[in-house]
């Protein structure tokens, strides 16, 4: 919230509490920092940000990031690969997919030890077995993790 609150802060010029939903920078700071492309933004935007408000508030755009950090059919594609019946995934696999999806669709570069922390913390509720679900907030938090180390560093 801290970090992405002082970019926020820096695109509401004018101090008040949202940013118009035509703001070039709104939206590059948006594309750049989830998996949304150009087409869906808008559709995006108008979900969670406020006509009558006229823009997207703080709230609205953290939302926006942590629903969009990976998309969806990213997720549900990689778990049905780990998946040997469709509706479950071990573990360890599961683990194993958070690290391929980290690295291969977000660029992610950890060492192994930070790998460890991440997928520690993101797993720490886990069961033997993993369903799509549970994978899904899995996934979307690892997503989250590496694209606000990308935005700090």
């Amino acid at each position: 919230r801290r970090a992405y609150g002082e970019a926020f802060g820096r695109l509401d010029a004018l101090d008040a509490g949202v940013v118009p939903f035509d703001s070039a920078a709104l939206r590059a700071l948006i594309l750049a920092n989830s998996a949304l492309d150009e087409a869906e933004l808008d559709v995006e935007l108008l979900k969670v940000g406020s006509l009558d408000e006229g823009g997207l508030s703080l709230p609205s755009l953290l939302q926006l990031l942590r629903d969009n950090a990976v998309a969806d059919t990213t997720a549900i594609e990689e778990f049905l690969d780990s998946s040997s019946d469709g509706v479950t995934a071990s573990a360890v696999e599961c683990r194993s997919r958070l690290l391929l999806v980290g690295e291969s669709y977000l660029g992610a570069q950890f060492t192994e030890d930070q790998w460890d922390r991440i997928l520690n913390a993101v797993m720490m509720d886990a069961d033997v077995m993993i369903q799509l679900e549970q994978w899904i907030s899995y996934c979307k938090a690892v997503a989250r993790i590496i694209r606000l180390v990308k935005f700090v560093f």
